[in-house]
């Protein structure tokens, strides 16, 4: 199963806890897409030799968007574990490749996936908590039918709600 992460790889965007909650489940591999510091790159890579020896965690670098989005289509769950945000656009762009999402309850991103409604498009949990962000990603990964109903339910939401048909008449007014 493939986990991945867009944006700057760094510690206020919970890579730290990303990489050691991933390093606790067998047969996952973690996808880290962005740009990184040489320093922060060798604390996770530390991190994730308590498993595989570490193969299972792969950084891309500072990619182009079509090959970020693409990189994103190959994933199993899109995961934000980000101290803070507002409105990401990760995310959205995960939804729109019928992404479940595994993300902090931080700025809009509950309201975003439809946390406690009834087309959830994944699950939250506090920042810099590694234990729920494993449970999440546990949850997800052990259920192939609530993964690919988030996943549908990630699509109909960014078609319904944020899509630029949708979006710019409001930014417009």
């Amino acid at each position: 199963m493939k986990v991945g992460f867009l944006g700057q790889v760094i510690p206020t965007k919970g890579v730290t806890e990303l990489v050691t909650a991933c390093s606790l489940i067998i047969d996952i591999e973690l996808i880290l897409i962005g740009p990184v510091e040489t320093t922060y790159k060798e604390k996770l890579k530390n991190i994730s030799l308590a498993k595989k020896n570490g193969e299972w965690l792969k950084f891309t670098g500072e990619i182009g968007r079509n090959k970020a989005l693409c990189q994103i289509s190959y994933l199993d769950i899109f995961a934000l574990p980000s101290y803070r945000e507002a409105f990401p656009l990760s995310i959205l762009e995960a939804m729109g490749l019928s992404k479940p999402i595994v993300a902090t309850d931080v700025g809009a991103i509950s309201k975003m996936l439809d946390i406690n409604g009834g087309e959830q498009c994944g699950l939250c949990f506090k920042p810099k908590d590694s234990d729920g962000l494993k449970r999440a990603l546990l949850e997800l990964l052990n259920n192939d039918k609530l993964r690919n109903q988030m996943g549908n339910y990630s699509r109909k939401r960014v078609e319904k709600l944020y899509s630029s048909k949708i979006v710019f008449p409001k930014l417009i007014n």
